[in-house]
């Protein structure tokens, strides 16, 4: 299925390098803590730091030998990247809501602008879980992808969150209420970066 997106996307950035990873991270973190743009993010930015904090560690730890460093730093750089994330959908918000002020907006929370384009989304299915309040979403493989988000609305799609991630291309959300009508998305990052958001799907759980 193909899907014109005009809206201008952020996205993170991250570099390949490990400590520039930590040095852009800790300033997109501090770029957006207490920043007027983006009022509603302080909770997400604890988090971030936290994250970041133990990235950063178990990046020295690594550069000193320390036995296991090298797993402890990939787990960490998973967590921060969910971190960054969750960041990320709040400067999206921003900038669906102030398409004119993209740059700008962009640019204040230490993100980047990719160019809008015509994208190819990957096919995507919801269905009810195994109990009820569940939904299981199930969506076609993306090649190289390391981490599926999986993101859900419950407010006709005026705020988005990370539900789960996870590393095969389905997954079960639990928590849900039944009877309510949910919109779900996900994106990958890949070895290449992220994807593209896939289409969106709307299921009332059961």
């Amino acid at each position: 299925m193909r899907q014109t997106t005009l809206q201008p996307e952020v996205v993170v950035g991250l570099p390949r390098k490990h400590d520039d990873k930590v040095t852009v991270a800790n300033k997109i973190i501090s770029s957006i803590d207490g920043n007027a743009n983006f009022p509603n993010s302080a909770t997400q930015v604890a988090t971030a730091k936290t994250k970041a904090g133990a990235y950063a560690n178990a990046v020295d730890d690594a550069k000193n030998h320390i036995p296991g460093a090298t797993k402890v730093r990939s787990d960490a750089l998973k967590a921060l990247v969910k971190a960054l994330e969750n960041l990320r959908i709040i400067v999206q918000a921003a900038v669906d809501a102030n398409p004119s002020q993209a740059a700008t907006l962009a640019t204040s929370a230490a993100m980047k602008l990719r160019k809008a384009s015509v994208r190819t989304k990957a096919a995507f299915a919801v269905d009810d879980g195994p109990v009820s309040g569940e939904a299981l979403l199930i969506a076609k493989a993306i090649a190289k992808a390391v981490l599926y988000y999986w993101e859900v609305s419950s407010d006709n799609q005026k705020t988005w969150s990370v539900a789960t991630d996870t590393t095969k291309a389905n997954a079960i959300l639990t928590g849900l209420t039944p009877g309510q009508t949910y919109y779900f998305r996900f994106r990958a990052r890949t070895t290449q970066g992220m994807s593209d958001y896939s289409i969106i799907l709307s299921h009332i759980v059961r």
